[in-house]
């Protein structure tokens, strides 16, 4: 009895077809148990989750090209402010004077000043939070173009050299912009290095101040890396210079804006500048390869559950195809070496803005913060 009811582990005795063993027989398992064999299958299945269906939605372009090119732009309203890097208490053409020295400017004044981005001109691509960047005072496409004679600028101020240093800013003063020089402190790679790429703008003070700190202190010297001496706009985000504490905010309350405009009527047109919105860059396209395999004897074999093994087979491919593009789409890196695209968590983390996540120190307003850290 014990024999009748046991079923073997294979579908086969021992033997084998393929050298005419006639003791080879198939194995029908216990004719007399039903086994309880239901009509239903317990099935995990993955629901499609909310990248890939967002990817899906987004409006797609074919290419005609493996490597592609696409491109960006970032449009000047949005890079329109610069640092104040030197000033002069007279009609110079070079100013000189370190912005941490303190004076007392008045309406009417007439002061010479340079200014400085923290960003590149070209594509307006700016300084990205916890990157290693190179848009310091000083380097090559950080020359602000958008000065015009007949503009109205803001310069901030702190009270003294020491609040200049912390970061606090006491006040604003307003200056009429009466000429730009953008040659004397030219722009180019050789120059780079000694601090040039500024604008030199002759300006006629309208709202005065008492005593004026108009920048951080000690500004001097562009390659300082000094904790409490962060002399440009660069260093409060370049990731290589370790030493450098302070963060954005410090930077974003000695920005000078544009406010407004002076023209006399019946003055006719005044200057003009122009911009260069566009970046360039491009992609890699990947191909994606996933086979299957059924012969016509599996093929034609109907099964319990799901007849057709194939449409099975194919199923679960086709999702395997998608699962592979997602995981290429989330963390690949670009290569045109191996032709593989760029995915989203690798993009963000090599070229977005990075914060540090440390919990156990991190308040509601330190994440506040990061948020108004973000840049385009």
């Amino acid at each position: 009895m014990a024999d009748i009811l046991n079923v073997t582990g294979s579908n086969y005795t021992d033997g084998s077809i393929e050298r005419g063993e006639s003791s080879v027989q198939l194995n029908t398992g216990a004719l007399r148990r039903k086994y309880n064999f239901g009509d239903k299958v317990s099935e995990l299945s993955l629901a499609q989750d909310p990248f890939f269906r967002f990817v899906s939605m987004v409006s797609k372009k074919p290419t005609d090209d493996p490597s592609f090119k696409f491109t960006e732009k970032r449009s000047s309203y949005t890079k329109r402010y610069a640092y104040m890097s030197d000033f002069s208490t007279a009609g110079i053409a070079t100013p000189a004077t370190d912005p941490s020295t303190s004076g007392t400017p008045a309406a009417g004044n007439n002061y010479t000043m340079s200014f400085f981005c923290d960003y590149n001109n070209d594509g307006n691509q700016g300084n990205i939070y916890g990157q290693v960047v190179d848009f310091q005072e000083g380097t090559e496409g950080g020359q602000p173009k958008f000065f015009i004679p007949g503009q109205i600028i803001k310069v901030p101020h702190a009270s003294t050299a020491a609040l200049a240093d912390s970061g606090t800013v006491s006040g604003y003063t307003l200056w009429k912009v009466n000429s730009v020089d953008l040659d004397t402190l030219a722009e180019s790679s050789s120059e780079a290095a000694t601090g040039v790429n500024k604008a030199v703008l002759n300006v006629t003070c309208t709202k005065g101040s008492g005593s004026a700190v108009f920048f951080m202190n000690a500004v001097s010297g562009h390659s300082d890396t000094s904790a409490d001496d962060p002399a440009d706009a660069g260093l409060a985000y370049n990731a290589s210079n370790t030493t450098v504490t302070k963060s954005t905010e410090y930077m974003e309350a000695f920005k000078s804006y544009v406010v407004g405009s002076a023209f006399a009527a019946g003055s006719g047109y005044p200057e003009t500048w122009n911009d260069q919105p566009y970046s360039t860059a491009h992609g890699q396209t990947q191909i994606f390869k996933t086979s299957a395999v059924m012969n016509n004897t599996d093929r034609a074999t109907v099964l319990k559950y799901q007849g057709n093994e194939w449409a099975r087979i194919w199923k679960e491919k086709l999702i395997e195809h998608k699962w592979d593009i997602e995981q290429a789409l989330l963390f690949g890196s670009q290569s045109s070496t191996y032709n593989t695209t760029e995915g989203a968590v690798n993009y963000i983390s090599t070229y977005g803005n990075t914060f540090s996540l440390t919990l156990s120190t991190k308040s509601q307003d330190d994440f506040l913060d990061d948020i108004s850290n973000v840049r385009s």
